[in-house]
């Protein structure tokens, strides 16, 4: 039945074919690298594409992964053939569920780009972490070595599943399959019918829950049977790997591709064998191949099926002439005897040891952690361990392990790699400079910190130096209003005052203008905004939000050596007094020191500002719990992070948990300051009359509102610890630990829409519910930014984006609207570039509160079809139209008799059809039907203006107020 259709493709989406072809639904969720199969399967069905059933699948995004598994049981329970794709802690997620769809013998199949679990750090490359963690689920693992496999496997997992009933994870290595580019010979819908079994499926649909035919399912056990009915199962496993190999055989019928279940490639009467599973084999194969032509007789078992594990069929393709083997684990297992793949062997070959047999010397060893290359030289290293009279047991290859020395030497090319980095010698030669310097790979094991814990302050180390042109200041137009340095994604467009001292010795083209604010007309301040030229990305950002003209690009070639002269003398110049800057002026407030700059993030980004803006406001006292995401890529990865250090040494201590835990994360921070405060204050007490009265009462009794107050707090605090180290007591040395938790500390939990809105907002809810300290950022560019821009509940009606290919179908949720249902919570909602001053306003508020707060931004991004060159205008027409409001809602005003929002947008005043057309990802929208856009926007005009107006109502200290007709004037 071969009809040889060849295609290119690579492994998602020769994965996603099959996928779709053998299943009615799809519940999906993005995480990379497995993203792009949910993409299309969600473009196919928004097409009306078929399945081999003919009937479009149902492809339905949830709001997590937990989700995802959970729509799933309950998609198959009721009959349907149902299937997801996930990777990392996606598929750890899913894990409760996976026990209950194995547990009730439900055929499906997950499949699964593979990729490291988070540890010490994320990484979103290849391993096998997290397949071996779910591997105890009662799911079948079956392993594909390239795209051509990923396609063929999937088939045969589908086929498999209903034949068995044990529930399938096909998996795949991430990125070196998923995707990997090549020409694969297609599966045909008649082939794929021809596998599908109708009287299998018949027998899956006809054990659905059905009122007509009622079981019970799920339910409550104790002791007298719980442990016989697991024991149940038993005959349904013994028979998965004799099912599968059936499968493969069929398949190989109709395809002339043939697999087993244990693939042996090599010398027939091999010596030394290596085992290993997916893409390595093919590298490890191709090295045999050449070391056989060398005279050497070395082989390669590849596992196919890695659950059930098959001891009979491992055996049949073991050469008898074997005297040892090396077993290839791509994860790591701390404190076990050795890894997963590696104990089944060592298992199944010490329980055949019977009549007299000898069994070959069994070790084992980690490759390929984090995408870590395997190399030919490093196969040929494994085979000459195994050659040894005792050879090395756990061990690892690819790394120089010079703590454990566990690590096989290998010989290695050498390779020359540039760098742009700073001229620091330090730096260059510490272990991040060494990492910017593209040296990682040769690090060994003792240059790595244990904890995962790096330096701040270091992207100034990285000189990006990237685009064509730097702003021009022209110190006649300037309004000294600060917007262009409030606008700067990178930091890299700064503002310093200072005295005529300080222009004495200031290179000749160093430019300075008289500083206009009346609050410091006495001292007789200058000016100066500055770019630093190698930092600068050519964004235009500042040059777009500047509305009195005064900033031009010019050809930064002709440039640059003057500013960066400028640059360099611009930081000697001191910071000003941060305690005589009237923060609640943007004018003022710019002045203050940025500690997030010179981000990797996308050119123009749009969540970097709002970062920035946190770091200068409370960036000395600020501890940031982030959530995986943009914004925790741009923010935490290596070699450097934005996240700097003021000259005393302060600065953000940052750290990211998880995706779906960042609320709790961040709420047990504040729950462990609290305690460390209250037992600060308790010490302190007990020790007073062994210290200055004065100064112990002044510190419990400080107010810490303002930032003159912190910095005084702060001064009497390191008095104290002064004082405590001439203390002979014990609660002397246990205050001193402790001290520093008596100045003011400030918790933010930052994340994405995609964590707040989705699959993280049952964990938000219960922290703004919680009454705590904790202030949220939610950086909303109403899409999964960091995973391609997929759909998430913040994306607004009508725009298209990955998993809506033909536009959302339901408004966006009201995240703000949700979080003022508890009295106790600060929210607002801002955009910077339509409201500076009021953003501004938001976050001192929130982080003055005493309670929770919630700030939304808006963040505008790439995947909204913008020009990100200039987005100020996407801002004021979002709020001018209605599309975002602008509010505070303070529960401090209602002490005042006041109401507690304050509507801070304008009734709207463009119509909205005027701003989706600026976007292009309404575009779906005007090329619809005419009669179907006119209807559609005119339900969007009348809901802009009716949530508008029930804001007002909301804002209002009336218990009504009548809805008027808005007049939509041009803009």
């Amino acid at each position: 039945m071969n009809t040889q259709q060849y295609s290119i493709a690579n492994g998602n989406q020769a994965t996603a074919h099959i996928a779709y072809k053998t299943n009615e639904v799809c519940t999906i969720y993005p995480i990379t690298p497995s993203s792009e199969m949910s993409e299309l399967v969600e473009e196919w069905s928004a097409d009306k594409h078929e399945n081999i059933f003919g009937s479009v699948p149902t492809v339905f995004e949830m709001q997590s992964e937990g989700g995802v598994a959970g729509a799933l049981h309950g998609a198959i329970q009721t009959g349907s053939l149902a299937t997801t794709f996930t990777a990392s802690q996606g598929l750890l997620l899913m894990m409760p569920s996976m026990y209950k769809i194995a547990g009730e013998l439900t055929p499906n199949v997950i499949h699964v780009a593979t990729r490291s679990i988070a540890t010490h750090a994320l990484s979103i490359c290849c391993d096998h972490s997290d397949i071996m963690a779910v591997r105890n689920t009662g799911y079948a693992f079956l392993g594909a070595a390239s795209v051509q496999e990923a396609h063929d496997f999937a088939l045969i997992a589908q086929v498999a599943t209903l034949e068995s009933r044990v529930p399938f994870v096909h998996f795949f290595d991430g990125f070196e399959t998923s995707h990997k580019i090549t020409t694969i010979e297609g599966i045909s819908d008649a082939l794929i019918t021809t596998m599908m079994d109708e009287d299998l499926i018949a027998a899956h649909r006809d054990r659905a829950l059905n009122p007509n035919k009622p079981v019970l399912r799920g339910t409550s056990q104790g002791p007298d049977i719980f442990f016989q009915s697991r024991e149940a199962i038993n005959p349904f496993y013994d028979a998965c790997p004799d099912i599968v190999q059936k499968q493969m055989d069929k398949f190989a019928a109709l395809t002339r591709r043939k697999y087993r279940l244990f693939d042996y490639v090599g010398d027939p009467k091999a010596e030394q064998v290596i085992i290993s599973m997916a893409s390595s084999t093919e590298i490890i194969e191709e090295t045999l191949k050449k070391l056989n032509a060398q005279g050497e007789k070395v082989g390669l078992i590849k596992v196919r099926l890695f659950r059930p594990f098959s001891r009979k069929h491992l055996m049949e393709a073991l050469p008898e002439s074997c005297k040892s083997i090396a077993v290839l684990d791509r994860t790591k297992e701390p404190g076990s005897t050795g890894e997963p793949l590696y104990l089944d062997i060592v298992q199944s070959l010490m329980s055949v040891n019977d009549t007299g047999t000898t069994i070959p010397k069994i070790v084992g060893g980690r490759y390929g952690l984090s995408s870590k290359v395997l190399s030919p030289n490093m196969v040929k290293a494994i085979v000459e361990n195994l050659k040894r009279e005792k050879p090395k047991n756990n061990f690892t290859i690819g790394i120089n392990d010079d703590v454990t020395h566990l690590s096989l030497p290998y010989t290695n090319e050498i390779r020359i790699q540039d760098s742009k980095i700073g001229t620091d010698t330090d730096f260059v030669n510490s272990l991040l400079g060494r990492l910017l310097a593209g040296k990682g790979n040769d690090l060994p094991v003792s240059a790595l910190p244990v904890d995962g814990t790096f330096a701040t302050d270091t992207a100034k180390f990285d000189i990006r130096n990237t685009g064509g042109s730097l702003p021009e200041w022209d110190t006649d137009l300037c309004t000294q209003c600060g917007t262009c340095s409030m606008s700067c994604p990178q930091g890299a467009i700064q503002i310093k005052v200072y005295d005529d001292s300080f222009l004495k010795n200031a290179p000749e083209s160093f430019q300075s203008a008289k500083s206009v604010e009346t609050d410091w007309a006495m001292d007789l301040l200058n000016y100066t905004v500055q770019v630093n030229p190698e930092q600068c990305t050519s964004c235009n950002n500042c040059v777009d939000s500047c509305s009195a003209k005064a900033l031009v690009t010019k050809n930064k070639a002709v440039k640059i050596k003057k500013e960066k002269a400028n640059w360099q003398y611009f930081e000697s110049i001191p910071e000003f007094n941060r305690t005589k800057i009237d923060t609640t002026k943007v004018s003022q407030q710019q002045l203050q020191e940025p500690l997030f700059k010179y981000s990797s993030g996308v050119d123009g980004c749009g969540e970097s500002p709002y970062l920035k803006l946190l770091s200068q406001l409370f960036g000395d006292r600020l501890l940031v719990a982030n959530a995986t995401g943009s914004s925790s890529i741009f923010g935490g990865a290596l070699p450097t992070t934005p996240w700097s250090k003021n000259k005393e040494g302060r600065g953000p201590a940052w750290s990211n948990s998880l995706f779906e835990d960042n609320a709790e994360f961040g709420l047990g921070y504040r729950l462990s300051l609290d305690q460390q405060e209250s037992r600060a204050k308790t010490l302190l007490k007990n020790l007073m009359p062994e210290l200055d009265f004065d100064l112990a009462h002044n510190i419990l009794a400080a107010e810490q509102r303002t930032e003159a107050q912190i910095v005084e707090q702060r001064k009497r605090v390191t008095t104290l610890k002064a004082h405590l180290t001439t203390v002979a007591k014990a609660e002397a040395q246990h205050l001193f630990q402790v001290a520093d938790s008596l100045v003011k500390q400030s918790v933010w939990i930052v994340g994405g829409d995609g964590w707040a809105y989705d699959m993280g907002y049952g964990g938000l809810d219960h922290v703004i519910a919680s009454g705590k300290n904790v202030n949220v950022l939610v950086l909303d560019n109403e899409v999964y930014s960091n995973t391609g821009g997929q759909m998430s509940k913040a994306t607004p009606f009508a725009a298209s984006a990955k998993f809506a290919f033909n536009g959302k179908q339901k408004q966006k949720k009201d995240l703000g609207k949700m979080a003022m249902c508890y009295d106790d919570v600060y929210v607002a909602q801002v955009a910077m570039g339509a409201d500076q001053e009021q953003t501004l306003m938001a976050f001192q508020e929130a982080e003055s509160y005493d309670g929770p707060s919630l700030i939304i931004a808006y963040c505008h991004s790439l995947a909204h079809g913008i020009d990100t060159q200039n987005p100020s205008q996407y801002h004021k027409a979002r709020v001018a139209s209605g599309q975002w409001l602008l509010y505070r809602n303070d529960p401090r005003r209602i002490e005042e008799g006041l109401n507690p929002l304050q509507l801070d947008s304008a009734p709207p005043s463009i119509p909205i059809e005027d701003y989706l057309k600026l976007e292009k990802r309404f575009g779906r929208l005007f090329n619809s039907d005419e009669n179907l856009f006119s209807v559609t926007v005119e339900q969007l005009q009348k809901r802009v203006d009716k949530r508008y107006w029930k804001y007002v109502e909301m804002s209002s200290s009336e218990t009504s107020k009548t809805e008027a007709p808005i007049s939509h004037s041009s803009y």
